[in-house]
């Protein structure tokens, strides 16, 4: 009956689509004419023509202000014409897409007939730095200068409010999620390959807005499912040509990089391949390449890390963590800055774009192997004077290969009705090998002691397919959308480990535990949905919708222990197994109002919603447990744009999580008996409320500009974790888990009471003067997060106000500099033991510059001084990390270069961090890269094609 009453719905948007297709529509276009000296120009005729089909004319005419409007009656491509008294022709391409859009084309400058002629088309740019498009915020990278050798990545962190937090780029306070290159996805959803890989020179506007999902953009109603997005606007001349670049060295201690990247343009075509070996931690690729094995496998209680402001601080769940062998979500989860990880890397990238279809499509793949030593100290609360304190030492070696496709197709066969498909598929492959040694002490007294190895071989899978079709009637805001999204993903492999454990005063001084698992989990899921807006008047719009959403999760695993009568992995250990299948769906309805007229847009919705959760256990015991919820999900957005200088934003958004497989799976990880984690099958869903805010407000003529974001979020039935400590031997009731004196053991529970709170403010201005532009961010951060120490509740309350000064050099490419400060300080709370409340201080200071004082030499240095207040004794908390090269450009147009580079020079470079949860907080300190010298070699690759005759300007807007 579903497939009928779909295939019914299809029938029918297709036949009123195709009716709808020859109707007329209204598209406003407006902006102004002016001169090159900003005098108003007045009358000018201008004269749009329809170039796809017909040759259809639009005219319209300047008033005294210079300010034109003309309502063009189907998408397409135009051909402007404006002519005035004493004025040369201006003559420019133009492409209006959406027919739901508004098009502003700012300001078109003429150019009077008594100066020297030029080609037929002149368009001359507004040399502020920054300007607000709606609800984008637009950067234009003219106003920003930066050396020949400067990637996307120095030239946007040079922008206000852009940062890079510990290599994620984040812009207005939020980690930006997608970059896009000229409006089309660029290498799928990874920032990083896009920004580190794109040489600075060939962008031309940087755009910063929240991404509205494919279904938002296609009905035109704002669904508030959006995410930060980059898009990058290249450079006219670098659109027809290829550059790339070539770049290898070798150096002391045997390290060595070898990297290159290419890029072909050829209009709307679109080719790029990049490769990258080296063993000095560079990966310029983010965190997605191990997402497929990390979805849905974290370890019992949530691996989930949230930075608490600044390097080295942050808010974590206990339960996953070095202790233990790690979870698959921590076998590939491998910072850069931590150990020294080997490299091989390749990727390629084509999009192109016909007449009625689009097409992007990305492949990378990289393989890594990272070494990494650690040192933790970890101080609990246990909620009386008896101090828990655990220290561990570790050494670990981890092996990644990884595979990722990406595409994405759109086809519009008319201008009613269009198709979009989204494939995505990945595949990792992690062998891991740990040793730990840790211990625990009371009151300073030593109670035991554990030391174990752990090695694995594990694979990943994740693979999906977004289907997505939309047709647009007759009547304008009158639409239908159905999407569907099938996915299957999953994780198998095999692990070992083995323990020993030392208790003090027993009489069984030393416990073994020698067991081998088989892991095999798969996920099956799937959503969708069918939408439809209708118009009501001429300001208003309402949004119907109904959604589904099934997972459907199989996870068996078996563990045997070491049998000595046989001397094989034969004796099943039930605490270690589990045969466990979860089913997760819910069904909803929703209705939503829009009104928006002149400076104001707002809108409301609500949804019903009704969701089932299924657990069913099959070994070693056997039990089943069904739950129903019912929830009405509200959610609104209201935006105010009083003129071009400024914008406000504010939005709600209540939703509902499912706890994962391993939260719900009752089976226990034991490989370190002095830290026991084990899933909770009783586990409710969590309902959060999210408020976000940002303001926005630009000086055009001074290019100074602020932004503010307010954000906070509270979340009921909070999926925390309640931690048992035993004081003395204690067996946990309804398990087989006997709990050795100083160990303790992680349980996830819902609880309410979670919050969190943060604000972001940055102030940017140009400084004259010295050719500088100055950035200024201020932020807090307030979180309280419950857990359960024995029994006992405990808010842990987190406050961290931030502070950071960019200065950038805006002086010429030969003189490239960027001084820079951020400091924050924590303050940790707790309720049930106060005596652990502490704080600390993260500040983190940079100076970089290269300058170029003599024909082809270049001198370049980094220095980058680190320093920490309040960590555990015995960590370096100061320390200094200087960098520096010299180089020689030869070659035509300075195409090669040689540079000798030091590493580290005064062999001080370290890492540490701080993590904070609601049962303790620790002192992490890991090996790093030191001092080392190389010799590299780059040769950049430059052939453009200038373009000739006419130029085209295609209207890209990016749906707020």
């Amino acid at each position: 009956m579903r497939i009928l009453f779909i295939g019914f719905l299809l029938i029918f948007s297709n036949k009123l689509g195709a009716q709808a297709n020859n109707s007329g529509t209204e598209i406003p276009v407006s902006g102004k004419i002016q001169s090159i000296q900003g005098k108003a120009v007045y009358p000018c005729f201008l004269k749009f023509t329809y170039l796809n089909t017909d040759s259809s004319i639009h005219r319209s005419k300047t008033d005294s202000t210079g300010f034109f409007r003309v309502k063009l009656n189907k998408p397409g491509k135009y051909r402007l014409n404006a002519t005035a008294q004493g004025y040369e022709t201006y003559t420019a391409f133009f492409t209006f897409e959406d027919i739901n859009e508004s098009y502003d084309l700012r300001i078109l400058y003429m150019k009077s007939n008594d100066t020297t002629r030029l080609k037929e088309v002149l368009i001359v740019s507004d040399a502020s730095p920054v300007r607000l498009k709606g609800d984008t915020t637009e950067h234009s990278a003219s106003a920003y200068k930066t050396n020949p050798d400067a990637t996307a990545e120095d030239l946007v962190t040079k922008m206000p409010g852009i940062t890079n937090n510990n290599g994620q780029i984040q812009a207005q306070g939020e980690n930006v999620k997608q970059v896009l290159v000229d409006g089309r996805p660029f290498f799928g959803d990874d920032p990083n390959t896009v920004l580190r890989n794109m040489p600075a020179e060939v962008i031309d506007k940087i755009q910063v807005f929240d991404r509205r999902s494919d279904q938002a953009q296609a009905t035109g109603f704002d669904d508030g499912n959006t995410s930060k997005t980059m898009n990058i606007i290249t450079r006219q001349q670098f659109r027809n040509g290829t550059f790339g670049r070539v770049n290898g060295g070798y150096g002391t201690d045997d390290r060595y990089k070898l990297s290159g990247n290419a890029n072909r343009f050829k209009g709307a075509e679109r080719f790029t391949v990049l490769g990258a070996v080296n063993n000095i931690n560079e990966q310029n690729f983010s965190s997605e390449d191990l997402m497929g094995v990390m979805a849905g496998s974290g370890g019992g209680g949530g691996g989930m890390r949230g930075m608490m402001g600044g390097m080295g601080g942050g808010m974590r769940r206990p339960g996953g963590g070095s202790y233990g062998p790690p979870s698959p979500s921590d076998n590939f989860s491998v910072d850069q800055r931590n150990g020294i990880t080997k490299t091989m890397a390749f990727g390629l990238n084509y999009s192109n774009k016909w007449k009625k279809s689009e097409l992007s499509f990305s492949y990378f793949g990289n393989a890594t192997e990272n070494s990494n030593l650690s040192g933790t100290k970890r101080y609990y609360v246990t909620g009386n004077q008896n101090g828990l304190f655990y220290n561990e030492n570790s050494s670990s070696i981890t092996q990644n290969a990884n595979h990722r496709l990406n595409a994405r197709w759109e086809w519009k066969p008319d201008t009613m009705r269009s198709f979009l498909v989204t494939p995505k598929i990945s595949l990792q492959i992690n062998k891991p090998e740990s040793n730990i040694s840790g211990n625990n002490a009371l009151n300073n007294l030593e109670v035991n002691s554990t030391s174990n190895f752990y090695q694995a071989s594990l694979t990943g899978y994740n693979a999906s397919v977004g289907l997505q079709y939309n047709v647009r009637y007759k009547k304008r805001g009158r639409s239908l959308t159905m999407n569907a999204t099938p996915g299957l993903s999953g994780n198998t492999g095999n692990s070992s480990w083995s323990t020993g454990t030392l208790q003090k005063q027993d009489t069984v001084p030393l416990i073994l535990n020698d067991v081998k698992a088989n892991q095999d989990r798969e996920t099956m899921n799937g959503n969708g949905s069918i939408t439809y807006t209708e118009p009501s008047g001429k300001n208003a719009i309402w949004s119907f919708s109904l959604n589904g959403n099934l997972n459907k999760t199989r996870s068996d695993r078996l563990t045997n222990a070491f049998d000595s009568a046989t001397l094989e992995y034969t004796r099943p250990d039930t605490l270690l197994s589990n045969n466990f299948n979860s089913l997760y769906s819910n069904a909803s309805a929703g209705i939503a109002y829009r009104w928006q007229k002149n400076k104001w847009s707002w809108n409301i919705s609500v949804n019903a919603q009704q969701a089932w959760l299924n657990n069913e256990q099959r070994f070693p015991m056997v039990y089943s447990l069904s739950r129903p919820f019912r929830n009405i999900l509200p959610g609104g957005m209201l935006m105010y744009k009083p003129n071009e200088r400024e914008g406000l934003r504010v939005f709600y958004r209540s939703a509902t999580n499912a706890p994962s497989i391993d939260q719900l799976q009752e089976v226990a990880n034991n490989s370190n008996p002095l830290n026991i984690s084990i899933g909770n099958s009783k586990l409710r869903q969590d309902f959060q409320h999210a408020l976000f805010s940002r303001y926005s407000w630009v000086n055009v003529k001074k290019g100074s500009s602020v932004f503010l974001m307010v954000a906070g979020t509270i979340t009921q039935d909070y999926i925390g974790n309640t931690t048992t400590i035993a004081f003395a031997d204690t067996q946990i009731a309804g398990t087989s888990i006997l709990l050795r004196r100083g160990a303790q053991l992680i349980r996830p529970e819902n609880m309410d009471g979670n919050r969190s709170f943060r604000t972001f403010a940055n102030y940017s201005i140009p400084i004259k003067f010295i050719k500088c532009n100055l950035n200024i961010n201020a932020g807090a951060s307030i979180s309280r997060t419950p857990g359960k120490v024995n029994d006992a509740l405990n808010y842990v309350r987190n406050f961290t106000p931030s502070l950071g000064v960019v200065i950038s050099s805006n002086i010429s490419e030969k003189v490239d500099f960027t001084l820079s400060s951020n400091t924050s300080v924590t303050d940790v709370n707790n309720t049930l033991q106060t005596s652990l409340n502490s704080r600390f201080t993260n500040q983190n200071s940079r100076f970089r510059i290269q300058v170029q004082p003599w024909k082809g030499l270049v001198l370049q240095t980094d220095i980058n001084h680190q320093l920490y207040k309040g960590l555990s004794g015995g960590f370096n908390n100061n320390f200094l990390l200087w960098n520096a090269g010299i180089g020689y450009k030869f070659l035509k147009k300075k195409a090669a270069e040689i540079r000798f580079t030091a590493f580290d020079l005064i062999k001080q470079n370290n890492s540490l961090s701080r993590n904070i949860t609601e049962t303790y907080y620790e002192d992490v300190q890991t090996n790093v890269l030191q001092r080392y010298y190389m010799l590299t070699f780059t040769y950049n690759l430059r052939a453009f094609k200038m373009p000739e005759g006419k130029e085209e300007r295609r209207m890209w807007h990016p749906h707020q």
